[in-house]
């Protein structure tokens, strides 16, 4: 007889052998995210390194955090997690940082980002900024009231200040003029 498990991340139920050979498959990303290294590989702190992923031409430089490397599933590996939380398992090493693009967070450089959310009309419910996007997006969904309303959210625009972005938040917040702020929207004049 068959046993099946509910995979949450495919939303489908799964032979016993079929969910143990992805759950193999995804112990190195598990490794990645700073828990149990698979058998074969070895995890080595490399806090003065860099690297960059194999994968994009465009690839953005990274400090390092640690590499994973060795032989999984009779494939080489040398994988890494960046200092900034991302991670990749196609990785190249770079001895100096020279004139790449580099990763902001990685390298402790802040952009201040504009961004916006809307409903399924079009109208913007939320104007904001924020040196963090993703905390920042996190913090909405936990704690605001109107995010169930939301159908989507964009960032506007990237700024290397503070200033920079509170100005390019009240041009936004006034261009759009979103339901749930109470900052930088026009007075309304009683006729």
């Amino acid at each position: 007889m068959t046993r099946y498990i509910f995979d949450e991340f495919t939303d489908s139920w799964l032979a016993q052998d079929e969910y143990r050979e992805r759950y193999e498959r995804a112990s190195l990303y598990t490794a990645l995210r700073g828990r149990k290294v698979p058998r074969g590989l070895t995890k080595t702190a490399q806090p003065d390194g860099y690297g960059k992923s194999k994968k994009f031409h465009d690839a953005v430089l990274h400090r390092l955090d640690y590499v994973i490397s060795g032989t999984f599933e009779a494939e080489e590996i040398y994988a890494a997690r960046y200092a900034c939380g991302q991670q990749t398992v196609v990785l190249t090493t770079v001895a100096e940082p020279g004139t790449e693009r580099r990763c902001r967070k990685c390298f402790g450089e802040k952009t201040w980002t504009v961004y916006g959310y809307w409903n399924a009309a079009g109208e913007a419910l939320y104007i904001g900024q924020t040196v963090d996007l993703h905390t920042r997006r996190t913090a909405h969904r936990n704690h605001s009231s109107w995010h169930r309303e939301v159908a989507w959210h964009d960032a506007l625009s990237a700024h290397e200040t503070e200033a920079a972005a509170r100005t390019a938040e009240r041009d936004a917040i006034r261009k759009y003029r979103p339901l749930h702020n109470v900052q930088h929207q026009p007075k309304e004049v009683a006729a």
